[in-house]
């Protein structure tokens, strides 16, 4: 069963091979348990060597329907930023499209979607590391979950960033 979570952001159905030229409102983002799981045993395995940053991963996935993203898979990204300059900071560029090309040739059908980072809120550079993913799928989904959750319920956040033009 999937967990099911509602946002806003893509335009058009992609085709297969591209992105959608144009961002389509998202109405709903559904994510996958394996998902969930995959990002808890990141973080899990970040804190138990000493890091107690946040960490930051890719979402895979495809489009259900106009304006549904089914997130499906996801993958941890090397990440650091510094904890007194959040604007600076290193995402593996690398490493993550080195990985989606492996996952490509097990499942072409899962595209990135998004990415994702154990907030427990949004920051400063999460822009620019979005804007870093936008290159990869046109529209980009931010999932933040909350990997120190309390609460009943699902500790997830989904999101989307957009800017106003102005002239």
């Amino acid at each position: 069963m999937a967990a099911t979570a509602t946002a806003t952001p893509p335009t058009t159905t992609p085709t297969p091979e591209a992105p959608p030229p144009v961002p389509v409102p998202v109405s709903k983002v559904v994510v996958h348990p394996l998902v969930l799981l995959s990002v808890v045993d990141h973080f899990t395995r970040m804190t138990k060597i000493g890091s107690t940053r946040r960490v930051v991963g890719v979402l895979l996935g495809s489009w259900r329907a106009r304006g549904v993203l089914d997130v499906s898979n996801s993958y941890a990204v090397p990440f650091d930023e510094d904890e007194k300059d959040k604007s600076v900071w290193f995402l593996d560029h690398d490493y993550l499209e080195n990985k989606y090309n492996m996952f490509k040739k097990v499942n072409a059908r899962e595209k990135i979607v998004g990415w994702y980072h154990t907030g427990p809120k949004l920051y400063q550079n999460d822009i620019a590391i979005n804007d870093l993913v936008k290159r990869h799928c046109g529209t980009s989904v931010l999932v933040i979950i909350d990997a120190h959750a309390s609460n009943i319920g699902l500790p997830t956040r989904p999101t989307t960033a957009w800017r106003r033009c102005t002239t």
